[in-house]
Parts: structure tokens; sequence; C-alpha cells
């Protein structure tokens, strides 16, 4: 595993005409291992502009698909760094539009394909073409927030990843991460979801103070499912803007680890 502190010491080095050179050569050899103090370097407005622009042009390098948002936002209010966003972009999506922020968007969420295709007569085509746009950054995004510490990912379109938990001795949680529209707001957000088994008598108490010390926003409820059975489920949102794999990770794992010991509590099983 590469040292943090060396990969922030070169990402250091990029504000540096006389380093940039020898530090953008070992980041590109280190590859997306550094990608993600690489993405908080290219969005720190405070960072030098060169430094921030050598971090991009490393992202499109890398071919890191979970960098499309944090791109997309460089695009729509950096004019300086514009140009580098927008090329990274097209290497990293295949798709050359340009600087035109509001047709990236239209890409990206799925707008342009559906009408592509609803031009050319095909409904289906529409609704699978929009989805695979987004469901290839999602699902890359996951798999490298996962990485090495997931028993099982898999991708169920559309936008639904389900990831297998190693917890406590030996046991497992199945939680799901599933990429969505904010219906209050419009905005794309992450909910990460999972359940502790069946509603019992203890719950409610157990519940409360579970809730006490979750962390990222989450809770635990219980639910009523479509057969009428009642249900103790964890659930945690956040903006899509902020699912970086680092972040992403910490949420799945702690929502996991809480509502497997909540089920071995109530339960003495490993249902899920």
């Amino acid at each position: 595993m590469t040292d943090t502190r060396k990969i922030e010491g070169l990402l250091a080095d990029l504000a540096g005409w006389k380093t940039r050179h020898v530090a953008r050569t070992a980041l590109v050899k280190i590859g997306p291992a550094a990608a993600e103090p690489a993405m908080r370097l290219a969005q720190n407005p405070d960072a030098a502009e060169n430094a921030r622009w050598a971090a991009i042009t490393l992202l499109a390098e890398w071919k890191h698909a979970p960098a499309v948002p944090v791109l997309l936002a460089i695009l729509k209010a950096e004019p300086h760094l514009r140009g580098e966003a927008c090329r990274a972009l097209q290497i990293l999506t295949g798709r050359e539009i340009g600087e035109d922020t509001a047709a990236w968007e239209r890409f990206l969420n799925g707008d342009e394909a559906r009408d592509d295709a609803a031009a050319a007569g095909g409904v289906a085509d529409a609704k699978a073409a929009a989805s695979a746009v987004r469901d290839d950054v999602d699902f890359s995004l996951i798999r490298e927030a996962m990485q090495g510490v997931a028993q099982e990912v898999s991708w169920e379109a559309p936008g639904y990843a389900y990831i297998r938990c190693p917890c406590a001795g030996g046991r497992k949680q199945q939680v799901v991460a599933c990429f969505q529209t904010d219906p209050r707001t419009g905005d794309p957000t992450v909910m990460v979801y999972t359940e502790s088994g069946s509603a019992t008598p203890a719950a409610t108490d157990a519940i409360s103070r579970r809730n006490a010390t979750v962390r990222h926003g989450a809770a635990f409820c219980i639910e009523k499912k479509e057969g009428g059975e009642a249900v103790i489920a964890c659930r945690c949102s956040i903006p899509r803007s902020q699912a970086r794999p680092e972040l992403l990770r910490e949420i799945i794992l702690h929502v996991a680890h809480e509502a497997d010991a909540l089920e071995e509590e109530l339960h003495a099983a490993d249902q899920m």
C-alpha cells in the first residue's frame, strides 16, 4: 500500500514548476490509489491553480470514473480550469460535448440519451441508454469504495448496489446503496439501507439506544414491508455530490456493523 504522506507530498509538488514533472510521473505510476486526494486537490479553491490543473490531468490519465461529478462541478464554476475539466470529462465518458455545462448535465443525467433514442422511435432503447450513463459511473464509485473490504459487490439497474460486508465474529451484513433523486429537492442522492430482522417487543428501546450513537445521519426505525411484516431498518442518505469513495466506505461499513450488532442483540442470529 502506498504511503499516504508520500502521495500528499507528491501532490504538493505539483504546484512547483521544478518538481511538477517528477511528481506527476510518480503519481501516474501510483495510479487510482492517489485518486481520492487528487480529487480533493482538484476542487480546492485555495490550492495553486497549476496544481489543480495537474490533478485534473491525472484523473483523466487514470480514467477515474468517480471523478465525473467533481469535474462537472469544476466545469460549471471554475473558468480558468474549464478547458481541462472538459477534456477530462471527454476522456472519461467518450463524448465530445465541448464546454457547454448544460449539455454535459443533460448527458450525465441521461436526458440526451433519452432524446436521441426517442427521436429514433426507440422508447426502450432510450431508457436503457439513460440508465447506462449513470450506472457505469455509480457502480465504479461503489467498487472503488468497497475494494478490498466487501465480500461481494453486485449491481442491479437502475441504480442499486448490493454489498455484503464482513462483521465481527465472522458475521456478515448485506447493505444496499441506492442512487436516486430526492423527491423533495430533485437533487441526486445516495441512500444506504439495511435491515436488522423483524421487529420484536424489545426493538423500540434498542432502536432508541442505537440512534443515540449512530453517525453520518443514519437512523434506525421500524418499517412495514409489502406483506405487512414489521422490520427494523437503518437508512442514511447523502447528496450524490458528496459521495466520495472514502466517505461511502465509512458510511456503508458503519451502517453494516451497527445493524448487525442490533440484529445479534435482538435475535442472536445472522440472517442478513
